[in-house]
C-alpha cells in the first residue's frame, strides 16, 4: 500500500472534520489594568497566601443543610417570579 505524503501548513485542515478554512484570528485584548490580569500569574509568598486563606476562612460559616434550603427557596421564587 502506497503511504501518501502529509504536508500540513496553516491553511490545511488538521482533521477531517475540520473545515476548509484558514483560522485567522486576532491577538486576544489583554486588559492594561494594574489590578488583576489573568494573563499574568500570581506571585506571592507562603506567609501570605496562608493569610489569604485565613482571612476567607474568618467569614460566615454555613453547613451543607443551610446552604441546600438557601438555594430551594432561591430557586423556587426565581421560577415562581418567571
Amino acid at each position: 500500500m502506497l503511504k501518501k505524503p502529509y504536508k500540513f501548513t496553516e491553511d490545511t485542515p488538521m482533521t477531517v472534520d475540520e473545515p476548509a478554512l484558514a483560522y485567522k484570528v486576532a491577538p486576544p485584548k489583554v486588559s492594561t489594568s494594574k489590578k488583576f490580569n489573568p494573563n499574568v500569574p500570581f506571585h506571592c509568598t507562603q506567609e501570605e497566601f496562608l493569610e489569604h486563606i485565613r482571612s476567607i476562612e474568618q467569614g460566615k460559616f454555613m453547613t451543607w443543610e443551610e446552604h441546600q434550603t438557601k438555594f430551594h427557596l432561591w430557586k423556587q421564587e426565581l421560577l415562581a417570579s418567571r
